[in-house]
This record gives C-alpha cells, sequence and structure tokens, in this order.
C-alpha cells in the first residue's frame, strides 16, 4: 500500500473522535450528573478502539508485504514503529506521572497504575498512568510479533497458530495466566490478525466491494443486535469486512473528502493521546453548566488540543527522528529496488 488511502484516513478520524464522544460522555456522567438516553449511542464510542486494532493489522501488513526478510529491513520497521507510537505518547506520558506524583489524589483511587508498563508498555498486571495507554500495551505487543514476518517464510502458520491458541484460551474460559500471557492471548488480538487477512484480501484482482461491504454491515449491525455482551471481536470481524469493501471502492474510484476531515485522520493519535487528561480537566470546570454543555465543551476543546498538539510536536517531532534515519533508509533504497524498498 504505497499511497495514503483516504478512506482510512476518515475512518481513523472518526474512530478517534467515536473514543473522545465516549469518553466525554463518561466525564460528563461523573461531573455534570445523569446522562439523556440519546448517551446510549455515544457511550458505544469505545468499540473505535476495535477498529484501530483491526486497522493497525492492515495497514502494518499492506506496507510491508513486500519488504525481503532480512534483518535491515527489520531493524527500520522497528525504529519507525518505535518512534510513531513513543514521540508523541512520552511527552503525555511524563506530564501525567509528575501529576500523578505531585497530586496522586487526581487519579481515580483504585487505578493502582504501573511506572514501569507506563513508560515501556510491558504488561506488568497494572495499567500505565495514561489510562487509554492499555491498547498501546497490545499495538506493541503485535509490533513485537510482526518482526517475526522479516525473518521467517512461516509467519502467516506463525499467526494463525496465534489465533487458534486465543481462540482455544477463549473457548477454555478464564485462565490463570501472568500479565504477558494475559495480553498474549486477549480475544482483541484476533482484530490485528482480522486486519492483516484484510491485507492479504485486498490484494486480489477484481475483487468485487460490495459483497464485503453489504457482509461487514450486516456482522456490525448483528453485534448491536445481538446485545453487547457479544464478543467485541465480533465487531472488529466487521470492521475488517468493511474495510476490504471501503478500500476497494477507493481503488476503483478515489475518494475526495474534505481536506480538514483528513486532518483529523492525521491527528486520530495526537487526539487519542490528549483527550482523556483534557476532559478530565474538563468536565470538572464545566460540571454546574449541565450535563450537555459540559458533553459539548469536553468534546470539543479536547479535540481542538489534539489537533494543536498533532501540528506543534507530533509531526514535527517525528520529521525531526525520522530525518535522522533517512541516511539509513536511503542506503537500502539503493540497494533494493525503490518497488521494494520503500524510503
Amino acid at each position: 500500500m504505497r499511497q495514503k488511502l483516504e478512506v482510512l484516513q476518515c475512518g481513523r478520524a472518526l474512530a478517534a473522535l467515536a473514543v473522545l464522544l465516549h469518553h466525554s460522555a463518561l466525564g460528563a456522567d461523573a461531573f455534570a450528573g445523569t446522562s439523556p438516553p440519546l448517551a446510549t449511542i455515544i457511550n458505544h464510542g469505545y468499540l473505535g478502539v476495535d477498529f484501530f486494532f483491526v486497522l493497525s493489522g492492515f495497514i502494518i501488513l499492506s506496507t510491508h508485504i513486500d519488504d525481503p526478510k532480512r534483518p535491515a529491513f527489520a531493524a527500520r520497521y522497528l525504529r519507525k514503529r518505535l518512534i510513531r507510537i513513543f514521540v508523541p505518547y512520552l511527552p503525555v506520558c511524563l506530564g501525567l506521572i509528575a501529576l500523578y506524583s505531585i497530586l496522586p489524589q487526581v487519579s481515580a483511587a483504585d487505578r493502582n497504575w504501573s511506572l514501569l508498563t507506563s513508560l515501556t508498555l510491558i504488561p506488568t498486571g497494572s495499567p500505565p498512568a495514561l489510562s487509554v495507554a492499555w491498547t498501546l500495551v497490545h499495538e506493541m505487543l503485535f509490533y513485537i510479533i510482526f518482526l517475526g514476518f522479516f525473518f521467517t517464510r512461516w509467519f502467516p502458520w506463525a499467526a494463525g497458530v496465534w489465533a487458534v491458541l486465543i481462540v482455544a484460551q477463549t473457548v477454555a474460559g478464564p485462565l490463570e495466566l501472568p500479565a504477558a500471557g494475559a495480553v498474549l492471548l486477549s480475544p482483541l488480538n484476533l482484530e490485528f490478525i482480522a486486519g492483516m487477512i484484510a491485507a492479504l484480501i485486498v490484494r486480489i484482482q477484481r475483487l468485487p466491494a460490495l459483497p464485503f461491504l453489504a457482509v461487514g454491515s450486516l456482522v456490525t449491525v448483528g453485534y448491536f443486535a445481538f446485545g453487547y455482551d457479544a464478543a467485541r471481536v465480533w465487531f472488529g470481524i466487521g470492521m475488517a469486512l468493511l474495510t476490504i469493501g471501503f478500500v476497494r471502492s477507493e481503488q476503483v474510484s478515489p475518494l475526495h473528502p474534505p481536506a480538514r476531515f483528513i486532518l483529523l485522520g492525521d491527528a486520530s493519535y495526537a487526539i487519542y493521546l490528549v483527550h482523556n487528561p483534557a476532559i478530565s480537566a474538563l468536565a470538572r470546570a464545566a460540571k454546574n453548566l449541565g450535563w450537555w454543555p459540559c458533553f459539548l465543551i469536553s468534546a470539543i476543546i479536547a479535540t481542538v488540543l489534539g489537533l494543536l498538539y498533532h501540528l506543534w510536536l507530533e509531526k514535527p517531532a517525528i520529521t525531526f527522528f525520522n530525518s535522522l534515519f533517512r541516511r539509513a533508509n536511503a542506503r537500502l533504497a539503493v540497494e533494493y529496488p525503490p518497488s521494494v524498498a520503500r524510503p
């Protein structure tokens, strides 16, 4: 996938906003009173996380599927992933660690967060200081597992075994596992695998989009129709099918969404990182205005802060760190054809 598909950027924007609205509603519930009936729909915005997991699997495999099985490409892949995750994340993480150290009462009393998990995203059994960063623990695990793609042609089979083990332990019921094992065998990881399968299917020539859009819509609607107690992975599978359909549709007829909406997609990770601490402060400040004003003020200002964080810190910082390794990337481009080694 050499070009940046605009449909995926739109999806990123919608997923980030869904999670943001979900947390804005929770903030208004906590500080401004009981939520209105309409908020029931908003409260399911947490499912935006499931789309992010599917999208991660799709993009990672699509981007690297033609890369040679060589350590140099593995190093480049891991370097880019670490920069992409940690450069925007660490300032927010360190700020919260400092805040919680000075004012421990700001964090919920029952959140015994882990310093090690916060700084490294290594699972320890306790959550990171930034509450939404639990998803980044899963992301980092997936990125590490994907390293196997660069060292063996048996990676698809290994991914299949991973999926079987996840399903087996899910069917067997809750098992007493160490923190790393619990994350490794979490059913949510099936969404990364579904995203990778979607990336493979999209490569099929003359693949029609409509069947995937139709079935994906049915699976997604079925998840809501049959109750939210169903495994979230079914929603993720619906998202994977819809991703295939929308990507194929754009390949046939490119989309032209507003540039501002694409910007929201570009800033989705920054919005995801900063929105929860921002909402926590904003909801407290607006609690006496009523539920809807508190909700709207939190959602709008948190979105703006995420955009500013993207434009003023995330984007220039990632550009700077990537430029440090430009020479190494250029060397790979010389050693291998441009169609294989993309700078």
